[in-house]
């Protein structure tokens, strides 16, 4: 691992052992918890309107302790799901309660299995541009016929609010550089990737119909 990477995994270690296999944990620490529960909802919402129905091999990307894993393994029991995650703690919680997970970089990631549903949840924004295209062209690749990806990402708008709001100019939860996305930029990620078409986008706002209070971005990208 690089010694950028090696700090992450620190900073993300540091903040499991402190916070557990929570919302907080893994959501926004300062946010009160019905404010952390309504964005997981949220974030259910959006991804269960999107998933491809039936049976199916799922891979959370940035899984957590299986925020998201295991409210999807409630809904649709015949899936199977194997995480990613780099923080140990979270990764063998993940392995306890949902299933296979892989406890490294998605840098690293590599495998010969194939998905049918795809969940990027807050990865990209640890990335640099070039690690965008490789990492997600690799995903891309593991996504069969007719799959889907969920990405959710960090809001420009909520870096704006938060610098306005505190004066400060991180708004990383483990501390260093991180990516905010409009959601157009989000999309645009995907779309050098063959076969790729958008079929949802949406904000997860604070406050409804005020754009500027966006703290995520979810998109839902399908493969012909």
């Amino acid at each position: 691992m690089t010694e950028r990477i090696e700090q992450l995994k620190k900073d993300w270690d540091e903040r499991s052992e402190r916070l557990g296999a929570t919302q907080r944990a893994v959501l926004f620490k300062r946010f009160p918890d019905w404010l952390n529960k309504s964005i997981h909802r949220r974030h259910v919402r959006f991804i269960t309107e999107n998933i491809a129905q039936g049976s199916g091999q799922v891979l959370d990307v940035g899984c957590g302790y299986g925020r998201l894993s295991l409210e999807l393994a409630a809904r649709f029991p015949s899936f199977t799901f194997q995480g990613v995650d780099l923080c140990t703690e979270f990764a063998n919680e993940y392995e306890r309660s949902v299933g296979r997970c892989y406890n490294g970089p998605i840098q690293d990631f590599r495998t010969d299995a194939r998905f049918d549903f795809i969940l990027i949840v807050t990865t990209l924004m640890y990335l640099t541009e070039k690690e965008h295209e490789e990492v997600l062209t690799r995903l891309w690749s593991m996504l069969a016929s007719k799959g889907r990806i969920v990405c959710i990402e960090p809001a420009s708008e909520l870096f704006q609010l938060w610098r306005r709001l505190t004066g400060r100019e991180s708004a990383s939860p483990t501390g260093g550089t991180i990516h905010h996305f409009l959601r157009r930029q989000l999309e645009d990620k995907f779309s050098s990737l063959a076969g790729a078409r958008v079929i949802a986008s949406q904000a997860v706002n604070i406050l409804p119909f005020f754009a500027t209070t966006a703290v995520h971005h979810c998109v839902a990208i399908e493969k012909a």
